[in-house]
């Protein structure tokens, strides 16, 4: 089950730190990641309802992902990117598309425009990064210091210092969070943008 850990907050957006990653609920838009085997989808339905009692409009949905690491723990609807489709198709009408090689890395995305808002107002940018097999030694940062882990950390605070996390983005606000015994999510940030990392060390 995902929970809210904290929230932190500016004059422009809030951003909670999730259990399983990362909510951002702007005035006009909202941004949700997860991770894991949240059934991120069954969300829907209640945000379309919340929006609604208070007569907002869709203009814009995606929904992607990249290859499941184990796609055979997924719950319903996330059991495949075809089921992902077909659950979508009863809520909204979208297009779905895979980015790269069906046998190799890829990238799955579920998208609806209702192209209410001319695209010359849309000014938002996002680049998302993943990545593995990275240095183990590093990693051990991200896992709660204890006898068998004698170089993790003792806070999230401090694992975002050790990391060089704070310096990503000068003068930005982070919230991390260091979970047990290992693991490490944080979002960060200024004026009107946020960033957000989540690092699972293990390697199994």
């Amino acid at each position: 089950k995902c929970t809210i850990i904290n929230t932190v907050n500016n004059e422009h957006f809030d951003a909670y730190l999730l259990s399983e990653s990362s909510l951002f609920v702007y005035p006009s838009k909202v941004m949700i990641k997860t991770c894991g085997t949240t059934t991120l989808l069954h969300c829907l339905v209640k945000m379309l309802a919340a929006a609604k009692q208070v007569g907002a409009e869709m203009d814009y949905f995606q929904f992607s992902r990249s290859n499941f690491m184990f796609p055979h723990k997924q719950l319903y609807p996330h059991r495949n990117f075809n089921m992902e489709a077909e659950y979508l198709n009863t809520l909204l009408e979208g297009h779905a598309y895979i980015l790269g090689p069906i046998n190799g890395p890829r990238w799955h995305m579920y998208l609806c425009e209702f192209n209410r808002i001319p695209y010359a107002q849309y000014k938002q940018q996002s680049v998302e990064i993943v990545m593995f097999n990275l240095d183990p030694e590093v990693m051990k940062i991200f896992f709660q210091q204890s006898q068998d882990h004698p170089n993790g950390s003792t806070s999230g605070a401090e694992a975002t210092v050790r990391a060089g996390i704070d310096k990503f983005i000068p003068d930005s606000t982070i919230d991390g969070f260091l979970f047990s015994p290992c693991g490490y999510s944080c979002n960060g940030l200024k004026v009107e943008a946020y960033f957000t990392i989540n690092i699972t060390p293990k390697t199994t």
